[in-house]
C-alpha cells in the first residue's frame, strides 16, 4: 500500500479558505534503492461568493526533500462554486535515494500568498513522509589482497611508485534479507578486474594506471548494489 501524506492549513487572512499539501509514493526500486513521489498543493473556499485575480501574483512555493520544486505566481479564481477547490501546482520526484539500510523520511512543505490583495493572507502546510523501506543493500567490509611485485601498495590506491605487475582484489560482503551476492566489478581507472579463484586481477603489465583508486561494486540477488570507492 502506497504511503501518503496530507496536511491542511487554513489561510491567515480569512478562515474560509485553505490549502491542502498532499504527496504519495508511487514506486519504489530495490534495485537503485529509491522512491518516486506524487505531490499536489490545492486551496479551497468552503463558502462566500468567492475571490478572483487575472492576473499572475499569488505566489507558490513547494519543497520535496530539501528541494524547491515548484516556486512561481498564479492567478486564482474561485468563483461559481461553492465549497470550490482549485489545484494550485502538482507534479512528481523521482529517485528519492533511501539510506543504505532502506529507510527514508522526507520533509514536505506547501506554501501559498495571496498577492492579488484580496486579503486572503498566507499558509503553509508541511510535514514529513516516510516513504516505504525497501531491501537493505549488501555492504562491502573489505578487501583482501594479492599483489605481486609490490613496492609500497597502498590499500584502495594505486600510485606511480607501486610498480605493481598484477593485483588481486577479494571483496567481503555482508547481505541482508536473505539475498545472496551474485556478482562483483572491480576496476582500477580503465583497467577492469578478471575473476580467477577468488580474486579480481588487475594487469598493469602494458598499461600503468597513474593514481588511480580501486572501485568495487557488489550487487545481489534481490537486484541492490552497493559502490565501494576507495578514500583519497
Amino acid at each position: 500500500m502506497a504511503v501518503k501524506l496530507e496536511k491542511s492549513k487554513t489561510m491567515s487572512g480569512d478562515n474560509r479558505y485553505s490549502i491542502k499539501l498532499t504527496v504519495t509514493e508511487t514506486a519504489t526500486s530495490v534495485a537503485n534503492n529509491t522512491s518516486n513521489v506524487s505531490y499536489k498543493l490545492e486551496a479551497t473556499k468552503s463558502s462566500g461568493t468567492g475571490f478572483w485575480s487575472s492576473s499572475a501574483v499569488s505566489t507558490i512555493k513547494i519543497t520535496i526533500n530539501g528541494k524547491e520544486e515548484v516556486n512561481k505566481k498564479i492567478a486564482y479564481d474561485f468563483r461559481n462554486d461553492t465549497p470550490k477547490t482549485i489545484t494550485l501546482a502538482s507534479g512528481t520526484v523521482t529517485g528519492i535515494k533511501h539510506e543504505d539500510d532502506g529507510t527514508k523520511t522526507i520533509a514536505c512543505s506547501g506554501y501559498f500568498k495571496d498577492g492579488a490583495g484580496n486579503g486572503l493572507g498566507n499558509a503553509t502546510a508541511s510535514g514529513n513522509l516516510t516513504l516505504t523501506q525497501l531491501h537493505q543493500n549488501p555492504i562491502i567490509n573489505r578487501l583482501d589482497y594479492s599483489v605481486s611485485e609490490p613496492s609500497g601498495f597502498i590499500s584502495n590506491r594505486i600510485l606511480m611508485t607501486d610498480n605493481i605487475t598484477v593485483l588481486g582484489v577479494k571483496p567481503i560482503a555482508t547481505t541482508y534479507d536473505g539475498a545472496t551476492i551474485t556478482g562483483y566489478s572491480v576496476s582500477c581507472g580503465n583497467i577492469q578486474g578478471v575473476l580467477d579463484n577468488g580474486y579480481y586481477w588487475l594487469n598493469f603489465i602494458n598499461e600503468t594506471p597513474g593514481n588511480h583508486r580501486i572501485v568495487v561494486v557488489a550487487t545481489d540477488s534481490m537486484g541492490a548494489t552497493y559502490t565501494l570507492n576507495a578514500k583519497s
